[in-house]
């Protein structure tokens, strides 16, 4: 395989985003790719075809792939003409680079994009090699979409059931149970407000409790790795809940028992960087991924059935709509701050433990699933960016191999064992 040195500005032309104020955003189907990735849906684009983009202010480094319109806003800088090279390769190629090392800003983070051209660079510049290169990491790119899916439709069907079940009262054996309105009289089910015997209306505060999370310095962090702890903070916490793997930090420093979140805990987001309440309030499951414990920081607490089961627990504070609630006591001037205490002394319709007890039974399984789909994932990325640079760089040499992705294409196909 053979490298040619080159100046990226003679491998690509890049081009600065462009500005568009969130008053003229109208709600569609184009993303609009920012520093940090997709952040909304446009009806109008600036640019067609296979787009790549990383971030020139906020977000450095990070390197994304769209492929169809698009509209790269102008925190970004984007891809302007590939200049022949092949689009998924120079996607790959760049993931390389480690642009945040390009820094050139004081106060706020920033790229030129006139440094970006003058850097020096070696590169496989013949098509059918930088195919071959793009074929191999898509291969596991494609996987890891595969199982994202599959987790996406395991934590749907977990929804389903949590709301038709607890939201629309259609519990096992609901046609025969009684139902009672506000004052205590019997109603059939379906009355607006109607709510099945034995259930309640309780503080939070009544059936969990919580864990503040570790304040930590700069001093207390490191790359992660097997030296250190997992370290989850805020950016674990997608917008509108779930877990984020990639937000994951390592720690390093002191810390007690009650800073330690562990495989199946639920955590909830206290502190949100966003005005538009996104985080704050919402949940996430802390994976199983082989590790014993983490670290969480303070910016979440982790909250602590009495009875009921920590995938009840995840359930109700995901799918409830509690968060939608909890998120309005949130308040701060930049960064809203939820008080725990305020939170948990709110009332919430909650089943008896017997009814909670069988939907745990149900949905563990999707669970389970999920983590086993995650561990894969975990892997296939660790091989991925093993693979990654040694590509780039020549030190495997693809000229000679014969690509047949479909085989690895065709595993995410397989049955995972105990998931049907």
């Amino acid at each position: 395989m053979i490298l040619e040195e080159t100046r990226i500005g003679d491998l690509i032309k890049l081009q600065r985003g462009h500005d568009l104020p969130s008053s003229k955003r109208v709600k569609g189907s184009i993303p609009i790719i920012s520093s940090s990735g997709i952040t909304d849906y446009h009806n109008k684009y600036k640019a067609d075809g296979e787009g790549v983009v990383t971030g020139r202010y906020g977000t450095l480094g990070d390197v994304f792939y769209v492929n169809g319109k698009y509209w790269p806003l102008n925190t970004a800088l984007y891809v302007k003409d590939f200049k022949g090279n092949f689009p998924k390769f120079i996607f790959y190629f760049l993931k390389t680079l480690h642009l945040e090392r390009f820094n050139g800003a004081a106060a706020v983070p920033g790229l030129d994009r006139n440094v970006i051209h003058k850097l020096k660079v070696k590169v496989p510049i013949d098509l059918p090699t930088q195919k071959k290169i793009a074929s191999i990491l898509s291969a596991y790119d494609d996987l890891i979409e595969n199982n994202n899916q599959r987790i996406q439709l395991l934590e749907e069907m977990a929804e389903e059931i949590y709301k038709e079940w607890f939201v629309r009262m259609r519990v096992p054996g609901y046609k025969k149970a009684k139902f009672y309105d506000k004052e205590g009289n019997e109603v059939p089910h379906g009355t607006e407000g109607a709510i099945p015997e034995g259930w309640e209306y309780k503080r939070l505060s009544e059936e969990f409790s919580y864990n503040r999370g570790k304040s930590y310095s700069s001093n207390d962090l490191s790359e992660p790795d097997e030296n250190c702890l997992p370290l989850l903070n805020l950016k674990n916490v997608n917008r509108n809940g779930g877990f984020r793997k990639d937000g994951t930090k390592g720690f390093k420093g002191k810390y007690s028992e009650k800073n330690v979140a562990k495989s199946e805990d639920v955590i909830m987001a206290v502190t949100d960087m966003t005005q538009s309440r996104d985080i704050v309030g919402r949940v996430a499951r802390v994976p199983e991924n082989g590790l014993d414990k983490f670290i969480f920081s303070m910016d979440l607490i982790n909250i602590k059935p009495k009875k009921f089961s920590l995938d009840f627990t995840y359930s109700f504070f995901k799918f409830s709509g509690i968060g939608l609630l909890l998120k309005e006591f949130a308040n701060g001037a930049n960064v809203l701050h939820l008080t725990p205490d305020v939170a948990f002394r709110q009332k919430a319709l909650l089943p008896n433990y017997e009814i909670a007890n069988l939907f745990s039974e149900r949905v563990k399984p999707f669970f389970k699933e999920i983590d086993i789909l995650e561990m894969k994932n975990q892997i296939l990325q660790e091989t991925r960016d093993l693979l990654l640079p040694r590509l780039i760089s020549g030190k495997l040499d693809v000229s000679e191999l014969e690509i047949k992705s479909e085989e690895l294409l065709n595993q995410a196909a397989e049955p995972v064992e105990g998931y049907k």
